[in-house]
Order: C-alpha cells, then sequence, then structure tokens
C-alpha cells in the first residue's frame, strides 16, 4: 500500500498537477486500505533547509518544471510502528524523474 501510493503520486507528479492533488491520491489509497496517512504527502526540497515550500498537503499552486519535491507516504500503526518510503524527484517538462534510486526490497532476517 504504500509502495502504491507512493507510485500514485510519482505519475502525478508533473507540471500543471495541483500540489495537493498528491496528498488527495495518496489518501485515498491509505483510505481504502483501512488507514489513515496521519502526515503531509511531502515538500519542496530547497537549498535552506530540506522543508522547503510546497507543502504537499494544502499547497493549492500547480507543480511547475524544475521544481524538487520529496515524496514520502508512511504508515503508522499503533502498538506496531511504522514504515516510511522517502524518494525525491525533479519536475520536468513531461513529467518527472526519480532522483532516489535505492532498492525497496524489505528484507526479513529468519
Amino acid at each position: 500500500m504504500i509502495e502504491k501510493a507512493h507510485q500514485a503520486v510519482i505519475k502525478l507528479s508533473r507540471p500543471g498537477t495541483p500540489c495537493n492533488a498528491l496528498q488527495i491520491a495518496a489518501d485515498e489509497i491509505f483510505d481504502a486500505a483501512g488507514l489513515s496517512l496521519i502526515h503531509r504527502i511531502g515538500h519542496g526540497i530547497g537549498m535552506a533547509t530540506s522543508f522547503e515550500w510546497p507543502s504537499l498537503d494544502t499547497e493549492t499552486r500547480q507543480l511547475e518544471t524544475g521544481m524538487t519535491i520529496a515524496l514520502e507516504p508512511g504508515a503508522y500503526i499503533e502498538g506496531a510502528g511504522s514504515m516510511k518510503l522517502e524518494g525525491s524527484v525533479l519536475i520536468t517538462d513531461d513529467g518527472c524523474e526519480v532522483l532516489s534510486m535505492c532498492s525497496r526490497e524489505l528484507k526479513v532476517p529468519v
């Protein structure tokens, strides 16, 4: 479900998409799984801090070419813990380029 939400917001990450549309899409996926996304789906990445404008949960302005954003859906289950999948993307003229390249395989020692 977290990977599904992450992929959904990557597909929406393109010029012209309202920033908060990413939050809405992720919320729908979490709701369908019976969970709540209790924090924002992501935020801008800038030079001053790693938590810059835009806040992807409330900002209604559209994504623009050249923006870099962090996408970070996470599930939090009381008494069990949490899991968050983070990635950074660059908004390009025709979509986005995923900047974070790492394995998403979950390895559990036996």
